[in-house]
């Protein structure tokens, strides 16, 4: 069984050093959550893979550290909370940003300009 009063002591009493233990939990979750959806495609770039995450995170850790320090909420409900809307998070913007991006068409444009050069230089 876990032992929930003992997890509930390694984040408390409630000051800066045991949010810097609430923040480790959340990145290192996040992040793990992330590099699944990662390896399964959920995201068209490396460059929309860290935009995403670091919005998640600042949103986490925002909240986090005004649930903590401020109104002394549980540690483990927040940590539980906060994942449940990091996650939700990510994938509703891996969703919505998964079209072509600018730095694709550029390099679509570069290698299409190389072709036609190439094109242009062959003797007929």
């Amino acid at each position: 069984m876990i032992d929930i009063a003992l997890l509930r002591a390694l984040f408390e009493p409630f000051d800066m050093l045991h949010l810097l233990r609430v923040w480790a939990v959340l990145a290192v979750s996040i992040l793990l959550f992330g590099t699944i959806v990662e390896t399964s495609g959920g995201y068209a770039m490396a460059r929309q893979f860290w935009k995403v995450h670091l919005i998640a995170l600042g949103l986490a850790f925002f909240l986090s550290g005004g649930g903590f320090l401020l109104f002394h909420i549980d540690p483990l409900l927040l940590m539980m909370v906060l994942l449940c809307i990091a996650f939700v998070i990510q994938g509703d913007l891996g969703l919505k940003n998964q079209g072509t991006s600018l730095e694709e068409w550029w390099l679509w444009l570069r290698f299409h300009k190389r072709r036609e050069e190439a094109e242009e230089e062959e003797p007929e």
